[in-house]
């Protein structure tokens, strides 16, 4: 386990991934789990 020393960096580098991703093409990742988690409730209901 790397405990929250270990967790910072790891976090760090996936919200640089996403600001990244947002900044190139526009895409959202946030708003993309946003929908599939509505669309899983969806259709389990």
């Amino acid at each position: 386990m790397l405990g929250v020393p270990g967790a910072v960096p790891v976090a760090a580098a996936l919200a640089l991934v996403a600001a990244v991703l947002d900044a190139a093409f526009g895409l959202c990742l946030g708003c993309e789990l946003y929908l599939l988690g509505a669309r899983l409730r969806h259709a389990r209901a």
